[in-house]
């Protein structure tokens, strides 16, 4: 063989062996806050007012890093007010003192082929990874989450239960939780209302060829409802931290992505 095409293979062999090994670096880091509201009924209502809790964090109502504006829950037929502590939540068996952000909705109708949906996001590329994620393993105290939580019992994550590779697994415990809300509406007694809303944060990044690997949080409510409404209620939700897979810090695959970025490992 000519010394020509012994170097020409070589030359591939090092580009397919280099290339290779970039591909299993792991990339394309991507975080994403979302907020949702869904309310549908199953028979035409009018003249509707709510008071839903927000996400917050740091005290502001806000979707991962971006305030939430009113703008977003109005439509044609529907206002919205931004608010704290609104009127009559000193009716709720909440802390004495204690003050949380709600969005009044006021609706003229809402009929059952009009789903009433808001969706709020806050997504983030060109990260620095880890130290930039979401910390979807203690979302409490670090990102947006809905307040007031009542007959809410929270526990710090535990130590891994599971480590495969490069990656670390904890417990997917969902922990029972109850918010209020205000709704204010006559109906008649066969209309069913049905109102959902979640806050969840979520990483993904890419390793091997087209491995995606993501974790989050969960932080969603339900509630539903017969016939009119007038006056606070308690909803219940739940409340999931640790889902996914999530970066082992010893690993070489991550230890050589730190030491690239010259950041400090953060789940």
């Amino acid at each position: 063989m000519s010394g020509w095409r012994i170097f020409l293979i070589l030359g591939i062999l090092v580009l397919i062996i280099s290339s290779g090994c970039m591909e299993w670096q792991p990339r394309a880091f991507l975080s994403r806050s979302k907020y949702k509201l869904t309310i549908s009924t199953n028979e035409p209502i009018h003249n509707l007012t709510f008071y839903l809790p927000l996400p917050v964090k740091n005290d502001i109502p806000q979707v991962g890093e971006l305030p939430i504006s009113q703008s977003e829950f109005e439509r044609s037929n529907t206002s919205a007010e931004i608010v704290k502590s609104p009127p009559g939540i000193d009716e709720v068996d909440l802390s004495p003192g204690d003050a949380f952000w709600f969005v009044v909705i006021r609706m003229d109708s809402l009929f059952p082929t009009d789903q009433y949906s808001v969706e709020i996001s806050d997504y983030h590329t060109g990260l620095v990874p880890p130290v930039e994620f979401i910390q979807t393993l203690t979302p409490i105290g670090n990102e947006s989450i809905i307040l007031p939580k009542l007959n809410f019992t929270y526990s710090s994550p535990c130590p891994p239960v599971q480590q495969i590779q490069s990656h670390l697994y904890f417990d997917k415990n969902a922990i029972p939780q109850d918010t209020v809300i205000f709704t204010d509406y006559m109906a008649s007694p066969s209309t069913r209302m049905f109102m959902q809303f979640s806050q969840n944060g979520l990483n993904q990044w890419q390793e091997g060829y087209d491995d995606w690997r993501f974790n989050s949080y969960d932080d969603s409510f339900i509630w539903e409802h017969e016939g009119s409404s007038h006056g606070w209620y308690l909803v219940g939700g739940t409340f999931r931290a640790g889902s996914g897979s999530y970066p082992d810090p010893s690993h070489p695959d991550w230890q050589n992505l730190l030491k690239t970025s010259g950041a400090d490992f953060c789940l």
